[in-house]
């Protein structure tokens, strides 16, 4: 009565444990001879991460200088889920600096995924692998091991939220009343694909563990806006009274009635993230860009052909910065 239970557990156990373990007898350079214990698993990735890109360059649709913040959570090999928001320093000024500063919005990109996967396939070729690390010489010591890369395909969905400024402005002369763009908002629905690409193993060498994480994913999908807002103003530039002095608005919110704003809600975006893993940890340094075209108003049969948003819906990102996650081999 009581082995089938335990049987069970060793068949949930071993199903577990899918990483391959080999002991070799290795080589160095200077002609030392060594047994490592090498564990090859290509779907052990950290459970948790979480990044900061302190380097970003955006352009959405001005270009601006900030932070973004990035956090991963895998529910298991086929499943993860990822959200990330990226904001400047400070605040965007708007297209007329000074005078329209009062209108001024907030600016940052929010986007929300779940991850599963479809397909996946790994591949074993002999490479050059770290199998010991000497702390006194700082030196990290290779030998040739047949190691594995996996590769998978994902089907992508989640949510994006994008705030920016408009850059659209009705001029007019002195103490005449105009129209300028304040605040653009949009939320989408996201679909779209991914491909990843990752590696992971460790070896122990006289009883010393050594082991990296090294991911990398590029990915495309397609938005459609369902919730969008704007805000126009109705503006009095007044004349400086003084020589040298700058002229001056008055703004009064004005959203109705205003003339024939189209929204256009279709967007796409492609984009790479990698993430190369530190020693013996589950953080790595990150490098991503994205570029892709944002949901945006548009002044419809107005004389004026530019976007409401200024410079079209073009978005693109640049970002540099760490990850800070679980160590899958611990």
């Amino acid at each position: 009565m009581t082995k089938q239970p335990f049987v069970t557990l060793l068949l949930l156990f071993l199903s577990t444990c899918t990483y391959a373990q080999e002991t070799y007898t290795v080589t160095y350079r200077d002609g030392t001879e060594k047994q490592t214990t090498f564990f090859d698993d290509p779907a052990r990735l950290p459970a948790f991460e979480i990044g900061l890109s302190p380097f970003a360059i955006a352009y959405m649709p001005k270009e601006l200088f900030g932070f973004k913040i990035r956090g991963v959570f895998r529910a298991n090999d086929k499943l993860f889920f990822d959200a990330g928001i990226l904001s400047p320093y400070g605040k965007e000024a708007h297209e007329n600096r000074g005078t329209f500063d009062a209108i001024e919005s907030a600016v940052f990109d929010i986007t929300a995924n779940g991850h599963f996967e479809i397909w996946n396939a790994s591949k074993t070729k002999d490479k050059k692998t770290p199998v010991e690390y000497n702390p006194n010489l700082r030196r990290i010591y290779q030998a040739t091991l047949p190691r594995s890369k996996r590769r998978a395909v994902f089907v992508d969905g989640g949510l994006n939220y994008n705030s920016s400024n408009s850059r659209f402005v009705e001029e007019h002369e002195f103490n005449a009343t105009g129209f300028a763009g304040g605040g653009i908002s949009s939320l989408s629905l996201i679909a779209g694909a991914s491909y990843q690409f990752t590696k992971s193993y460790k070896s122990i060498t006289d009883g010393k563990p050594l082991s990296y994480v090294r991911t990398g994913r590029w990915y495309a999908n397609v938005s459609y806006g369902i919730l969008s807002n704007y805000t126009i103003y109705r503006y009095t530039l007044t004349a400086p009274e003084n020589p040298g002095e700058g002229s001056t608005a008055t703004f009064t919110d004005h959203t109705s009635n205003f003339q024939d704003l189209k929204f256009r809600g279709l967007g796409w975006r492609i984009g790479f993230i990698r993430n190369h893993g530190f020693r013996n940890s589950g953080h790595s340094a990150s490098f991503g860009f994205e570029a892709g075209a944002l949901p945006n108003f548009f002044t419809g049969d107005l004389d004026h052909k530019s976007p409401l948003s200024g410079g079209g819906s073009t978005f693109f990102s640049l970002q540099l910065g760490i990850n800070l996650g679980t160590n899958p081999w611990k």
